[in-house]
């Protein structure tokens, strides 16, 4: 049978398929659905890639927003931050080696203060020693350069030949570091490295790390002024609440204590508590012959030796001059009050020499125990200070215990 092809707008029809017209509709029905589906596979693979691309570009977002909020968490101590940042980072860079280094340029020094990498130490980090001189390290060209630095192996190596870096143990396949820059002022660098074949990093790599580099930088002086505000915020605290002189509890700080003290026995009942008011005797006679700057460094002796006598939990406090106060808490036996009474006036009748000065004093104390009927500070100081009073009267360097009358 002869066969021949009869060419029909786009179809190709054969004089078989003329035969059966129902079969040829079928074909090119058959042919038609082919081509379309290859066309929705093509169709579907682009979607999907696009699909990833927008995935991935608000992956990226969220993690930059994330690090971004993360740098004002103060919650967080500077290690934590570094190492959730670090965290993030792995989110959209190859970053199992990583490290920040801060600069320090008045001391030419470089601190690493994070430091992960695969094959541990190197030149940049040596082994049990963050922090090294300024060198010629890669990371120097960074600080110097005050821009972000993309090198390959090959670049690494040809510097290194050229002895414009120093050797490494381990030159990455692919390294790449930002500038810490903050209002002009250089920190340090943030650096990813690979030592992987198969990756290298690009120019889309750099501009995330230079982000990020700027967050951490703006981080690390928020952090740095949140940690000087909190210093200063304690120091103040401290000149408020403590003795310049002796470095105990002052003056101010008693009448709290003390109502803390009173409350936790009105709470429990059981606990206890005494107050002993001491005054030195003879320091004025050692202030008159040996002159203030030796008298100043007795209190600060006696201060000491007050400390060393009295239990852990109870608390010293220098009034002024040469008063002293101290509160003994958790005191279940009157008896362990006395003991510690007697002892500090012992060690406080020991001489003491100062600049080769013999310093003699002793002490007159006044003791008040916890009252159920007497829960006013001012009250009960009054009542101790009438004490030591007593005690002064009675010959000094002894204690005489306060007496409801």
């Amino acid at each position: 049978m002869n066969r021949y092809i009869l060419r029909k707008s786009k179809n190709v029809i054969s004089s078989d398929n003329q035969k059966h017209p129902k079969a040829a509709r079928e074909l090119v029905e058959v042919s038609s659905s082919t081509k379309n589906t290859a066309q929705l596979v093509k169709e579907n693979e682009n979607l999907r890639l696009a699909l990833t691309v927008e995935q991935r570009k608000n992956q990226l977002l969220n993690t930059l927003l994330k690090i971004s909020e993360l740098t004002y968490d103060f919650s967080l101590d500077i290690d934590s931050l570094y190492n959730q940042i670090h965290v993030l980072l792995e989110k959209i860079i190859n970053s199992s080696n990583f490290y920040i280094a801060r600069y320090n340029d008045e001391k030419q020094t470089i601190t690493f203060e994070y430091y992960k990498d695969t094959f541990g130490s190197s030149y940049e980090y040596p082994e049990d020693f963050p922090v090294r001189p300024v060198g010629n390290g890669v990371t120097e060209m960074v600080i110097t350069s005050r821009k972000t630095v993309l090198l390959t192996q090959e670049e690494l190596k040809t510097l290194f030949n050229q002895g414009e870096i120093a050797r490494r143990k381990l030159f990455p396949v692919s390294w790449l570091g930002a500038p810490l820059l903050y209002d002009d002022e250089i920190m340090g660098a943030i650096v990813v490295q690979s030592y992987n074949d198969d990756f290298y990093y690009d120019g889309t790599d750099a501009e995330h790390l230079n982000f990020i580099a700027q967050h951490i930088s703006s981080a690390i002086k928020r952090h740095e002024k949140k940690a000087i505000e909190t210093i200063n915020k304690k120091k103040l605290e401290y000149v408020a609440t403590h003795d310049n002189l002796t470095g105990l509890l002052n003056r101010s700080s008693l009448n709290e204590n003390l109502e803390i003290l009173i409350n936790k026995e009105l709470a429990t009942k059981k606990q206890g508590y005494a107050v002993l008011f001491i005054d030195l005797d003879g320091f004025k006679e050692v202030n008159d012959n040996f002159g203030h700057a030796v008298g100043d460094r007795l209190l600060i002796e006696v201060a000491r030796t007050l400390q060393s006598v009295v239990r852990v939990g109870d608390l010293t406090f220098r009034l002024g001059g040469d008063e002293f106060v101290v509160l003994l808490t958790k005191l279940p036996r009157q008896a362990d009050c006395i003991e510690i009474t007697e002892r500090l006036i012992s060690e406080l009748a020991v001489p003491i020499s100062i600049d080769n000065k013999t310093c003699s004093i002793g002490a007159s104390v006044g003791v008040v125990f916890n009252n159920k009927d007497q829960n006013n500070p001012e009250d009960i100081l009054s009542q101790a200070d009438k004490a030591m009073y007593a005690a002064k009267l009675n010959g000094k360097n002894c204690y005489e215990i306060f007496a409801m009358s």
